[in-house]
């Protein structure tokens, strides 16, 4: 049961990022600061570990999908920074 919310809750974690990752790109600049990308991304990596080893594996897919929402801001901001 702790499984399903825990999932659950991540997918409307992933869901509100998606805005976000839209208007970054569609704008061509992120506006998060380096400290939250990388902090927040290594957090969601970390747990991603955990939950592999915890055996929870619907929690990890969705905790996977958000830490590619997280690094593909990451990879925009450096790009972005660029042009």
């Amino acid at each position: 049961m702790i499984d399903v919310v825990m999932t659950i809750t991540t997918f409307v974690m992933s869901y509100a990022m998606v805005p976000q990752v839209t208007k970054s790109f569609n704008d061509k600049q992120v506006e998060i600061a380096w400290q939250t990308l990388v902090l927040t991304t290594t957090g969601i990596l970390v747990m991603i570990i955990c939950l592999w080893l915890l055996e929870l594996k619907f929690n990890v897919i969705a905790n996977s999908f958000l830490a590619i929402l997280w690094v593909s801001l990451i990879v925009m901001k450096l790009i972005f920074k660029k042009a």
